[in-house]
């Protein structure tokens, strides 16, 4: 799928992009028809692991910044990506009016979310109508508009005091209207907001490339309870 910039908030991805299409252009050779690229699948970049290097190329090809044939299922094929020696190669032509269109646009990008960096380097809200989790430079999307989950629910009660513990218990009965008893009588409700704190967990440090891993701090069992990392309140 083509990058869409004004959607990626990661700024350790659209640097990763740069860094290879900065290669890229180091290794272009220019033919009697257009400059031209040849390069090794399962290469890597100062600061590009192999198969983020992988997936740039075949995203800048899907975007037609790199150019050549595809097959009907928009596979690489044989025709730019060739087999040599136990290694692949792509062979392709730049197009670089594309190339530089996009460039620019991704170093806006990036100069836009490091002053956002710089501004927010404290910041730790919880946007509840839009279900929008920020922490730091961070944008994270916990669930659409008209959707109320559990992870929305359990960080809706936590940002009524970021200082605040919120047990399982209170969480059903705030929550689920479940009662003291209920609530003891089958475990189902405090693995429900387990996961739910899980959930968000995983969410977190999947748009914050796992620099932020320990968001939360819970624990599991009918006493269970949730609460933010103290480290991350501000």
């Amino acid at each position: 799928m083509a990058y869409n910039l004004e959607k990626m908030n990661s700024l350790g991805a659209l640097e990763k992009i740069s860094l290879v299409m900065d290669y890229i252009v180091s290794r272009a050779e220019i033919s009697s028809l257009a400059p031209r690229i040849v390069l090794e699948e399962n290469m890597s970049v100062g600061g590009v692991a192999k198969q983020d290097f992988k997936d740039i190329v075949r995203n800048l090809f899907e975007a037609d910044i790199l150019k050549d044939k595809k097959t009907v299922e928009g596979q690489l094929s044989e025709e730019y990506l060739q087999f040599t020696e136990s290694r692949y190669y792509y062979y392709a032509t730049i197009d670089y009016k594309e190339f530089d269109n996009f460039k620019k646009n991704l170093t806006n990008r990036i100069k836009e979310l490091k002053g956002e960096k710089q501004n927010n380097v404290n910041r730790l809200e919880f946007d509840e109508p839009n279900s929008l989790l920020m922490i730091n430079e961070y944008k994270i999307p916990i669930a659409r508009r008209k959707e109320k989950t559990d992870e929305h629910a359990i960080l809706k009660e936590l940002f009524k005091d970021k200082n605040d513990e919120c047990f399982y218990a209170e969480l059903s009965e705030s929550i689920l209207e479940v009662d003291n008893e209920e609530y003891n009588s089958n475990q189902k409700y405090w693995q429900k907001f387990y996961g739910a704190c899980v959930r968000i967990q995983e969410k977190v440090s999947k748009a914050t490339e796992n620099s932020i891993n320990d968001f939360l701090d819970f624990n599991t069992g009918i006493t269970g309870s949730v609460k933010i990392n103290k480290k991350y309140i501000v």
